[in-house]
């Protein structure tokens, strides 16, 4: 990334401080490895499920339960804010605050966000036939953000 295309990533906490904001390659990138860990339970979660006698739609239902409270669960595992994803990519998930960990129970509705809801939201555009939105979009608050560690640590030294 070019010093340029860095630039337009920084943004700054409530508190006043900057950060480099995570771009679109490293958050693609810990997206992809944290659903696969979650996509790995939900999978153990079915498999275990298949081999019982239960009805025909358990190891359906225990797939789904195992990603939705997979993602809660490993949200809460994820201390400093930093998920498998965001240590393999090198960014983590602050507040929006202070730039502190969100907390167990913040991160837990943080991976649920981006793991359950996000998957919820995008099949519903694909059977809503892509409709848009019937008005101008409010701009909501920001509690976290998905920062890039080491462009954040070159900022707070002045590069």
């Amino acid at each position: 990334m070019t010093e340029t295309e860095a630039e337009k990533y920084i943004a700054r906490l409530e508190n006043g401080a900057p950060v480099q904001m995570a771009g679109p390659g490293k958050v693609l990138r810990a997206f992809a490895v944290d659903v696969l860990v979650l996509a790995a339970v939900a999978a153990a979660a079915y498999v275990m499920t298949a081999r019982s006698t239960f009805s025909e739609s358990a190891p359906v239902l225990a797939a789904i339960g195992g990603w939705i409270g997979g993602s809660l669960v490993y949200g809460m595992a994820c201390f400093a804010g930093r998920t498998l994803g965001c240590l393999a990519a090198g960014s983590a998930f602050v507040r929006n605050s202070d730039g502190g960990w969100p907390g167990p129970f913040r991160m837990a509705w943080v991976c649920f966000q981006q793991y359950v809801l996000i998957i919820i939201w995008i099949f519903g555009i694909i059977a809503s036939g892509g409709g848009g939105t019937s008005g101008k979009a409010k701009k909501g608050r920001i509690y976290h953000r998905h920062i890039d560690i080491e462009g954040t640590k070159k900022l707070a030294s002045g590069f």
